[in-house]
């Protein structure tokens, strides 16, 4: 379980709070934002049932999962035919670290390793959907070359290899089955590397306490070290947005429309679009994460992320949201936390 935290990290974070919300516009954006999840409670969600219903007026917690790294599989792209739902809608499950189908069982695997290995805080594992719509096109193209085709379903396939996309690090990595295990290794160094030796009772009364830490200081912390994958670095920005429907309704109706609407509308062109699994919130839908490139703005030779998680927002907001954002600007009242992630 990942901790919470309400103090953020905010050291270094480019963008500018706004606590009175939109001067101008933020009525009308609050009446069209009610009358739309008025009519989904309506025309969609079980009336008998109100925790399934959208709440526009709930506080946001402002608080993050404290965590330093965002590992993400990459869904097969696309649907096999027009009547067919996206992988996103369908063929994730309920809950995604339970999908015994290719690849999405690496993700069981990959939590099961982190912890074994004791390391249970820090990282986060999704499944995401990348959409067609793509300012850096090296993305589609990655992931076509590793499926062979435009639009493929490899679930349930003899296909034994997976794409990961690392973030903050910004790389896409294709892992073989037989690797996940090493790849666990090499994405959890940096933990590895800062957990305190524990040393026993007996240790210190047999006078081996010293030897103990000194030869743990001197030796290699893991056999990562035997183990590197270089993956292929993509330096750009990413959107994700919440729309895993089997794990809970609101997510998966109001995060299609919020993709459709930055998609027909071109709202944030410099981002990558993608669907992203169940994060946590159901209540605070719709949820989206931003994740901004500041490498080019790092003073410190590190690669430097602003990240962004907004909750309540919808197709009738996210126009203004983007409008904001793109000045460096972030409604409060949409805030549910931030932070930068850094990679060495």
């Amino acid at each position: 379980m990942l901790k919470q935290f309400s103090k953020l990290n905010i050291r270094n974070f480019h963008y500018k709070i706004l606590n009175t919300g939109f001067p101008q516009t933020i009525n009308q954006v609050e009446k069209n934002s009610q009358c739309y999840c008025q009519k989904l409670n309506a025309t969609i969600l079980s009336e008998s049932d109100d925790s399934e219903k959208i709440d526009i007026n709930i506080k946001l917690p402002n608080k993050l999962l404290e965590y330093k790294k965002h590992v993400l599989l990459i869904s097969p792209m696309g649907k096999t035919d027009s009547k067919s739902p996206f992988v996103w809608e369908k063929g994730w499950g309920s809950k995604i670290e339970d999908n015994t189908n290719w690849p999405y069982s690496t993700i069981n695997i990959l939590k099961n390793h982190l912890k074994d290995k004791n390391i249970n805080s820090g990282i986060l594992i999704n499944a995401i959907s990348v959409h067609e719509r793509n300012s850096n096109h090296i993305i589609s193209n990655l992931i076509r070359e590793k499926n062979n085709s435009p639009i493929t379903n490899v679930a349930g396939s003899n296909d034994q290899t997976c794409q990961f996309l690392v973030i903050p690090e910004m790389k896409i990595y294709n892992i073989n089955k037989q690797d996940l295990s090493k790849f666990g290794d090499f994405i959890t160094q940096e933990f590895e590397a800062k957990m305190p030796i524990k040393l026993s009772f007996d240790d210190y009364l047999k006078g081996n306490a010293e030897l103990i830490l000194k030869e743990n200081k001197s030796s290699p912390i893991n056999s990562y070290n035997h183990f590197k994958f270089t993956g292929t670095s993509i330096d750009s920005n990413w959107i994700f947005i919440c729309g895993h429907k089997e794990r809970d309704m609101r997510c998966g109706i109001i995060g299609k429309d919020i993709a459709r609407k930055i998609e027909k509308d071109n709202l944030l062109a410099n981002y990558n679009v993608a669907i992203i699994s169940h994060v946590g919130g159901h209540k605070f839908a719709g949820n989206v994460i931003l994740y901004t490139n500041e490498d080019q703005n790092s003073t410190e030779g590190s690669k430097a992320v602003d990240t962004l998680w907004l909750g309540k927002v919808t197709p009738e907001n996210i126009t203004c949201i983007s409008n904001h954002f793109t000045k460096r600007e972030i409604p409060s009242e949409y805030l549910r936390g931030h932070t930068v992630l850094k990679a060495k």
